[in-house]
């Protein structure tokens, strides 16, 4: 299939190793340059030909780090002084290390913090408590890279000093 490729003028590809980021209803999300020289968090919305600035009066530097199916979008920002991440379009602050959002609204933080939608912050080694859990080899996880819309986490976790894949399921699951 020769499909067809469009060319996203409005977005920086290397930018600072960002990517840009597209969902299941083909909204993208990246980073590009101001007129004013900063970098900007972009979003493209499905069915439209012009992306969407996010904050573009604020002197600082915005990256978009990831979007759900929902169109949410962490975006992390940062001055000269200062550093931040946001729940675009909410507006609610957010981890500065927030980097991965699902469809529930969990969003991953850090190495090991799951941030749920009402705020409640989980590390993820304290609530799986593997020191007591006999049934599992795994001594701690020490990175999620990935939560999928279901509550699944795929990350890597030490077994005997050695690291190894992992996917930890939520109980409901």
């Amino acid at each position: 299939d020769n499909g067809k490729i469009t060319p996203l003028d409005n977005f920086t590809a290397d930018c600072c190793n960002r990517k840009v980021i597209i969902n299941n209803r083909s909204e993208l999300l990246g980073t590009g340059k101001s007129d004013y020289g900063y970098l900007i968090a972009k979003y493209y919305p499905m069915d439209s030909n012009v992306t969407f600035d996010i904050n573009t009066s604020m002197k600082q530097n915005f990256y978009g780090l990831d979007i759900n199916n929902l169109g949410q979008c962490i975006i992390y920002w940062k001055s000269a002084t200062e550093e931040g991440a946001f729940l675009w379009p909410l507006g609610k602050s957010i981890p500065v290390n927030s980097r991965k959002i699902n469809d529930k609204g969990q969003i991953l933080a850090g190495d090991t913090t799951l941030i749920e939608p009402n705020g409640e912050v989980i590390e993820i080694n304290k609530a799986l408590d593997l020191s007591h859990d006999h049934s599992t080899p795994f001594e701690k996880i020490d990175y999620i890279h990935d939560i999928n819309n279901n509550g699944q986490m795929v990350g890597r976790g030490i077994v005997n000093g050695k690291k190894h894949a992992v996917l930890i399921s939520p109980v409901c699951y």
